[in-house]
């Protein structure tokens, strides 16, 4: 038993030569956190894969796009790109993983870098959050979709960083 300065526990084992020590982790290394940020961040583009501004009905209505100033649909496109980002990345990382090369040699980095379009695409949807609240480009629960949307593709980003899925 480790204890620290003020006497909280920080590391558990049978001995001071055990194999193996269970310390407790920090809040940001905590796993429901982990699993909340993935599943929250997953279900956002999911959802966005259909939702408007950034889904495919919007992006395939001609008449939603003509009904949009062109800062709202630059807004909606990169949404869209954030989306495909992503989307590509998950065919990329299944495909390869699913093939044998996964098993019978080292794994290629390219594909990690994948994660690097949409985070891109997520800064500049970032500078379209503001305009889109004070210009009123869609409704308001379009606009609270949008805004989650985005910070959640930054959370997406930040989980597969932490865990070596991008570099």
């Amino acid at each position: 038993l480790r204890e620290s300065d003020s006497g909280r526990v920080r590391s558990l084992g049978a001995n001071e030569y055990a194999a193996m020590y269970f310390h407790r982790p920090a809040w940001h290394e905590w796993p429901p956190l982990h699993y909340a940020v993935l599943m929250l961040a997953g279900g956002m583009l999911a959802l966005a894969m259909i939702a408007r501004p950034t889904g495919l009905f919007a992006v395939l209505s001609r008449r939603y796009r003509a009904s949009l100033d062109d800062d709202a649909r630059r807004a909606g496109w990169l949404g869209t790109g954030i989306v495909a980002g992503y989307l590509v990345y998950v065919i990329v990382m299944i495909a390869y993983n699913a093939s044998i090369e996964a098993i019978m040699s080292i794994p290629p980095r390219w594909p990690l870098y994948l994660p690097y379009g949409p985070l891109l695409f997520s800064l500049a949807a970032l500078l379209h959050i503001l305009p889109a609240w004070s210009r009123g480009y869609w409704s308001a629960l379009v606009r609270v979709f949008y805004t989650a949307f985005v910070f959640a593709s930054f959370a997406l980003f930040g989980f597969l960083y932490y865990w070596g899925l991008t570099v």
